[in-house]
């Protein structure tokens, strides 16, 4: 990546830090949707997935963090799926498979897919046809954690995995992404790492 590259990526801002979050003063009011740490000894997979209907196209991404909010482990891949579900649930696997490359066996695994984790959590729902085997695949893998959590998140507390798959369809080489994040990258694990700014 050239300097000239290097320099407007860094000074694109992220959707997540673009608008300056207020605190909710009300007492019947929802909390500010955060990035929130896992438990000491546990560590966060955030999964994500972009799907293009036209092609079946899709990126998946899974990135690991532990109680710190120090990015460990992550990946990014293309692949196929019939559905914007399949192809959560594909990241989802993804994520499965990251936490068993690197050892780590107390996992939380987040996505911002309501319905998977829904399906996740009550096998006894009905599964769209174009997930079901990947979903299969899920719960047959999961067994071998010692502690494994299934969770929602909002799009807007998973940007870091979204930024992972927006960053490589851009384009932008993602060698050493893991010790050496891009600029915009790190901005995002900084600020949930840290917290909102007040």
């Amino acid at each position: 990546m050239d300097a000239f590259s290097a320099s407007c990526e860094f000074l694109t801002i992220p959707k997540c830090l673009a608008k300056v979050a207020r605190p909710q003063t009300s007492p019947n009011s929802c909390a500010l949707a955060v990035w929130q740490p896992p438990k000491q000894g546990t560590f966060k997979v955030n999964t994500y997935a972009s799907w293009c209907k036209d092609t079946s196209s899709c990126g998946i991404a899974a990135l690991a963090r532990n109680d710190l909010g120090v990015l460990i482990a992550g990946t990014y891949e293309r692949s196929y799926a019939d559905s914007s579900l399949a192809a959560e649930a594909l990241a989802l696997e993804l994520g499965l498979k990251l936490a068993s490359s690197s050892h780590l066996s107390q996992v939380c695994l987040e996505s911002d897919s309501l319905v998977l984790i829904n399906n996740i959590l009550n096998p006894t729902l009905a599964v769209d046809w174009s997930a079901s085997q990947i979903l299969s695949r899920i719960w047959s893998h999961a067994r071998f954690f010692n502690r494994i959590n299934w969770a929602w998140t909002s799009r807007n507390v998973n940007q870091a995995a979204d930024h992972i798959v927006g960053l490589a369809e851009r384009g932008v080489r993602m060698d050493d992404w893991i010790a050496n994040p891009p600029p915009s990258l790190l901005r995002i694990l900084i600020y949930d790492a840290a917290g909102p700014p007040w």
